[in-house]
């Protein structure tokens, strides 16, 4: 009824028969189901970066191999079938009740507990649905009451708030429920960094606090920079907007989400999640640490556009995911034509598939020219 690495083990030889020499891992870490969407949770909500997931234990080995042996046991097949192994990392988010919290509130940003229902994403007067937060747009921004309506809820963390009050709460087994209870928060959710999105907040995850300070770029614009940290488009684009005062701690822990899979396991990839969205030295930290391991650890760039192909490569990427997904389906009109022919010439290769993640399987797919 699961799927798991032990019965991943049986795959392998068809995979290997089929020429395929690299396997990727959607997210593998332990994941939340605190405020859920759908009935299974999403492993993009990530509570914890180094454990592996419990669900992902095979029942017909029971006690006989731990889950990480079981992991240890797929990543030795695919090598011994000189296939490689990738996984995906999400650096730039992490679940609601993420267990860093306990030991590292100021990380994370924070509404009152009681306000929580009436939490929504800003709309600015004036500016079109989905428009990248550039800064042109930033003072229309923060010239907007909504925003202000919106950064108002938020509030400092719990340990800054009364740590006294925190040292007495921060083991308790359900530390979301303890914090509402004792200080009437919870973690904000976080949302589209896009302007005028329509997408609702995204329930399940909250954004890091990259940076310790309001950005410098638009900190003119605020009407005071004494206030709780909030996320809004440009606290959460850090690889255009940057603060003073990096959060360096973060970082660290961060840039070692995948040493720790390579030095435990030997993965010899990781697909970067939002990564062209985090601070650029920070994701030239991610890249440098795993390759002072292996020179040859490879790295997917979560890039849909193939025409900034070059750039990632620039950044340290050895591929891009592409838009094949968009245009392979859409035979008819002549877009899987176009991705092929231009495919070749890009600085990078791209995946060759028509769905990922985040879209309907090929096989759920109405036949004919639609």
């Amino acid at each position: 009824e699961t799927g798991s690495f032990v019965k991943m083990l049986a795959l392998l030889p068809l995979l290997h028969k089929m020429g395929i020499t690299v396997v990727y891992l959607l997210p593998i870490s332990k994941f939340s189901l605190k405020d859920k969407k759908g009935d299974l949770g999403s492993p993009y909500g990530v509570s914890n970066f180094t454990e592996l997931d419990p669900n992902l234990k095979d029942p017909l080995v029971g006690k006989t191999l731990r889950l990480d042996e079981e992991f240890q046991a797929f990543v030795e097949a695919c090598h011994i079938l000189e296939m490689r192994v990738m996984i995906d990392v999400i650096p730039r988010t992490n679940s609601v009740d993420s267990e860093l919290i306990k030991d590292h509130p100021e990380w994370f940003y924070w509404i009152k507990a009681s306000e929580y229902s009436t939490y929504k994403v800003p709309t600015i007067e004036g500016i079109k649905s989905t428009t990248s937060p550039l800064l042109e747009y930033m003072e229309k921004v923060y010239e907007s009451k909504d925003t202000y309506r919106h950064i108002n809820m938020f509030q400092y963390d719990p340990k800054t708030q009364n740590e006294t009050l925190w040292n007495t709460i921060k083991n308790n087994p359900n530390l979301a429920q303890a914090i509402e209870d004792t200080f009437d928060l919870r973690v904000a959710p976080a949302f589209s960094d896009h302007i005028n999105d329509d997408q609702p907040p995204w329930t399940d995850v909250t954004f890091f606090r990259m940076y310790l300070d309001i950005p410098q770029e638009t900190a003119p614009f605020v009407d005071t920079l004494d206030r709780p940290p909030y996320i809004l488009f440009d606290t959460i684009k850090s690889n255009m907007y940057h603060g003073k005062e990096p959060n360096t701690a973060l970082w660290e822990k961060l840039a070692d989400i995948v040493p720790s899979y390579q030095r435990r396991f030997g993965i010899d990839g990781a697909r970067i999640d939002m990564g062209h969205a985090l601070p650029n030295k920070l994701l030239k930290m991610i890249m440098e640490k795993a390759k002072d391991i292996d020179p040859d650890f490879s790295f997917i760039a979560e890039e849909l556009t193939p025409s900034n192909a070059p750039k990632a490569k620039e950044a340290g990427y050895n591929m891009i995911i592409g838009n094949g997904f968009i245009m392979e389906p859409r035979i008819w009109n002549g877009d899987l034509q176009e991705y092929m022919y231009d495919s070749i010439d890009l600085p990078l290769p791209v995946f060759a598939c028509g769905e990922t993640h985040d879209t309907p399987r090929l096989a759920a797919r109405e036949g004919g020219p639609t």
